[in-house]
């Protein structure tokens, strides 16, 4: 019976290497298949970003719509977050909700503007009082002797005046409280016109754009002034003088503490120097320059076309002087600026376009309403327009065909 039994029962012998092959054969199709989806959705999610970063949108969704009363000659900045509206009677700070944090009135014919991170300051052209103030509210005001022809301030509330008097031309240094802490004359003999006036963040270095037209020539002369220690050792505080020949050069501007901008009419030139600004890059323009813009990482101008001069191109570059993108403007424009994304935009007062750093038009649109500024907000397609007598905060739509 027992050798009956044994007949069914067989060894079974397994084969170890086998099994252990198509277990890891069974991984790598599994590895295969994870790859293969994997790299479905990253192609996926690659041409979804691509259609959201060359996409132009044309309408909008309102998401909120917030009333405001503004004088007619109100102008309009981003300052800190929040928004900072001005004219000849006053100005108003308030949040995106128009939430008053601040006012301060004034009485302006000429109402001049400066701003550098917390602190904005105010003045009448012609004028002989400052006012400083910074997010918190009115910190002190200047009073000078002499007409004030510009004014610029810096991150700690010092003041730079360039003033006017019996047609001699004066700069002098105050403390947000009024005190004089440096003053001189420009020595420009009978021939020299100061042109603009730029102050370092900190305060410590002033540069002057003096226009030459004497012996029948133009000339720009840019002055360099160290209000710190090593300024202390040179004649009249000045470091640097540089000197272009046939060049006019109306505008300097101060980016950060140690790099100035000078757009001239043939030429922008970049200066770097924590103590004495030197020349470092010079950017020749052949073109005319319409315009320029900047903010503390990029900087442009807008041209006309050399073969249509309707036609308006911008360029941007780095603060290095590397060209960033161009790009042909699609309106006529009354203001070119950055948001705070690093996007620009180019509007007038019925019309806005954004361009993406890439020169992407990424957004494009007419106003019934007067447009007066445009901000950027958190998310990729969310900005604020300041129409006339309301803000609306807006998010551009994908797929519509009606605002």
């Amino acid at each position: 019976m027992s050798d009956k039994k044994n007949r069914f029962l067989h060894e079974v012998k397994i084969d170890w290497d086998e099994i252990e092959q198509k277990v890891r054969e069974h991984k790598k199709q599994k590895l295969k298949q994870a790859a293969v989806i994997a790299a479905c959705c990253i192609a996926v999610f690659a041409v979804v970003y691509i259609f959201f970063q060359v996409k132009t949108y044309s309408k909008y969704r309102v998401v909120n719509t917030i009333e405001r009363s503004d004088t007619e000659a109100a102008k309009f900045i981003q300052f800190n977050g929040n928004i900072l509206k001005y004219s000849n009677d006053g100005a108003f700070y308030t949040d995106i909700k128009n939430n008053l944090i601040w006012n301060q009135t004034f009485e302006m014919q000429e109402p001049l503007m400066a701003q550098c991170e917390e602190y904005v300051a105010f003045a009448d052209k012609g004028g002989q009082k400052v006012y400083v103030l910074n997010t918190s509210g009115l910190k002190g005001t200047v009073e000078t002797n002499m007409q004030i022809q510009n004014i610029q301030v810096a991150n700690q509330g010092t003041i730079a005046v360039l003033m006017k008097s019996e047609g001699a031309s004066y700069i002098a240094l105050y403390n947000k409280e009024g005190d004089c802490l440096a003053e001189g004359a420009l020595h420009m003999e009978n021939s020299g016109y100061p042109m603009d006036m730029a102050l370092s963040n900190d305060g410590q270095k002033l540069a002057v754009s003096i226009l030459d037209v004497s012996q029948g020539s133009v000339q720009t002369t840019i002055s360099f002034y160290n209000f710190g220690s090593v300024g202390q050792n040179e004649i009249d505080n000045i470091v640097n003088t540089c000197s272009y020949a046939g060049n006019v050069i109306p505008e300097i501007v101060f980016v950060n503490n140690n790099r100035m901008l000078a757009f001239g009419d043939s030429g922008i030139m970049i200066f770097e120097g924590s103590e004495k600004p030197e020349e470092k890059k010079t950017i020749k323009v052949s073109e005319e320059i319409k315009s320029v813009f900047y903010d503390n990482s990029y900087f442009g101008y807008v041209y006309s076309d050399k073969e249509n001069d309707n036609k308006r191109k911008m360029m941007i570059y780095d603060m290095k002087g590397a060209q960033v993108t161009d790009a042909e403007l699609g309106i006529n424009y009354d203001e070119i600026y950055f948001l705070s994304n690093h996007e620009i935009c180019v509007q007038n007062n019925s019309q806005c376009e954004i361009y993406t750093l890439h020169g992407i038009r990424k957004f494009v649109s007419k106003f019934d309403e007067n447009l007066y500024y445009v901000l950027s907000r958190k998310g990729f397609r969310n900005y604020s327009l300041m129409l006339e007598g309301e803000t609306q905060q807006i998010k551009c739509k994908i797929f519509s065909s009606a605002r």
